[in-house]
C-alpha cells in the first residue's frame, strides 16, 4: 500500500515539475517576443519616425532635383548628405505610399530636423524651396536691387513707389523696432537705404517686393541684436541712423572687406565733421545723380541735392548704400588721426599701387597725391 502512494507522489511531482518548465518556457517565450517587439518598434521609430536631429535650429540643405527624379535616387541622395539615416526606409514608405518620383523640377530644401512622411509629402506635393535667388551684398543699393527684381521699368518705378510708402514705411517701423524715426523724413531717394541685411534670399516667382524687404530687415534685425548694436549705439552717443548713413559712405569709398582702410577713412570724415568741413565724396554725388562714375563734371560736382556731400556739410540725407555690420563696425569705432583727405589709386598706370589708399593731413599734400596717382582722370 505504502509503494502505490509513493508512485502516485512521484507521479504528481514529475506532473508539477513539466508544468513549472511550461511556465517558464512560456515566460522566456513572452519575453522574447516583447523584447523583439520593442526592437521591432523600436527600429520603425529610429528609421521611420524620428528624424536625424530633433532641433528647429537644424540647418536647411538645398537639393536639386530634376522633373521625374525617381525616390530611389533621391533617398539615396539624402542618406548620403545625412538627411536620412539610410535610404531604405524612405523607398520603403514612399512604396506605401505610392510615392515614386518628384513632379517639378526645382530647388527644394530638406534637413536633418525632418520626418521621412515630411520629405515623402515635400516631394509629392513638389514643393520646391524657392524659384529666383536674390542676393545683397555688402554695398547693394535699393536700385540694383529693384533692377534685379523687376521685369521692366515701369514695373521697377511702381515698386519703388510701393516700398517708398509712407503708410508701409510706418507699418514697417511697428514691426521692426530698430528702423530709425529719420526714414520718414522728406527727401529720400530711398527711405529703406541702409537697413536690408546682406544675405541672400530665396523667393518663390509670385513673392512680392514686400516679401524680399521683409526678409532682408528681418536679417538685419537679427544681425543687429547679435552684435548688441544698440548698446553700443548708446555708448557712443551716436543714432544707428547717423552710423548706417556713415558706414554707407566708407563702403563707397572703400572695397568690401578691407576694415583697416574703412576705420581709417571713417575717421577722416569725422575729422572733417568736426572741423565744418565738407566731406567732399564722390560717391554722394554719384548716388545723388543716380549714375556711377569716377570723373564728374563741375556742374555734377555742384548739383542741389541732399545726398551731394560736396554742396551741403557732414552726412548726406541718408545712406547712399546697404553696408555691411564689419562696415557699422568700422563706422562706430574709426581710427583715430591727424588726416583730412584721402584718395584711392584707381588709375592702374605704373604711378603706384592700384587700389591703394593715400592720406594727407594738409591740402598740399593731399594734391600732391592727386597730380601723383591720379594722372589718368586729370
Amino acid at each position: 500500500m505504502e509503494t502505490v502512494i509513493s508512485r502516485g507522489k512521484n507521479r504528481r511531482n514529475r506532473k508539477n515539475k513539466k508544468k513549472k518548465k511550461l511556465i517558464i518556457l512560456f515566460t522566456i517565450l513572452i519575453i522574447l517576443i516583447a523584447v523583439i517587439s520593442a526592437s521591432v518598434v523600436g527600429g520603425y521609430q529610429y528609421y521611420f519616425v524620428n528624424p536625424v536631429e530633433q532641433t528647429y535650429e537644424s540647418e536647411v540643405q538645398i537639393f536639386e532635383l530634376e522633373t521625374r527624379e525617381t525616390v530611389r535616387n533621391i533617398a539615396s541622395e539624402l542618406a548620403e548628405a545625412g538627411i536620412i539615416k539610410a535610404d531604405w526606409p524612405m523607398i520603403l514608405e514612399a512604396k506605401k505610399r505610392k510615392i515614386e518620383y518628384v513632379s517639378k523640377a526645382g530647388k527644394y530644401s530638406f534637413s536633418k530636423a525632418m520626418t521621412i512622411s515630411r520629405i515623402l509629402d515635400i516631394i509629392e506635393k513638389s514643393e520646391t524651396a524657392y524659384d529666383i535667388q536674390i542676393p545683397i551684398s555688402d554695398g547693394t543699393t535699393i536700385d540694383g536691387l529693384l533692377e534685379t527684381f523687376s521685369r521692366h521699368e515701369g514695373e521697377k518705378n511702381a515698386l519703388d513707389a510701393e516700398i517708398n510708402d509712407l503708410a508701409y514705411i510706418g507699418k514697417l517701423r511697428e514691426q521692426f523696432s530698430f528702423l530709425p524715426a529719420e526714414i520718414e523724413g522728406e527727401g529720400f531717394r530711398h527711405r529703406l537705404e541702409g537697413f536690408l541685411g546682406n544675405d541672400t534670399y530665396f523667393l518663390k516667382d509670385d513673392d512680392t517686393i514686400q516679401v524680399l524687404i521683409e526678409k532682408a530687415l528681418s536679417k538685419f534685425e537679427s544681425e543687429y541684436n547679435d552684435a548688441k548694436l544698440g548698446q553700443k549705439l548708446i555708448s557712443s552717443n551716436k543714432t544707428l541712423f547717423e552710423v548706417v548713413t556713415m558706414a554707407s559712405v566708407v563702403r563707397g569709398e572703400v572695397l568690401s572687406g578691407d576694415i583697416e582702410n574703412q576705420k581709417l577713412v571713417a575717421g577722416v570724415f569725422y575729422n572733417r565733421a568736426e572741423a565744418d568741413m565738407p566731406f567732399g565724396s564722390d560717391v554722394t554725388v554719384g548716388y545723388s545723380l543716380g549714375i556711377n562714375d569716377v570723373n564728374y563734371t563741375q556742374e555734377e560736382l555742384d548739383n542741389p541735392s541732399p545726398y551731394n556731400t560736396y554742396v551741403h556739410p557732414g552726412l548726406p540725407l541718408g545712406p547712399i548704400n546697404n553696408p555691411g555690420f564689419d562696415v557699422i563696425e568700422a563706422a562706430l569705432n574709426p581710427t583715430d588721426s591727424k588726416y583730412y583727405y584721402f584718395l584711392a589709386d584707381i588709375c592702374n598706370d605704373g604711378h603706384g599701387e592700384f587700389g591703394k589708399i593715400y592720406y594727407a593731413e594738409d591740402y598740399r599734400q593731399h594734391n600732391i597725391y592727386r597730380d601723383e596717382y591720379l594722372g589718368c582722370i586729370s
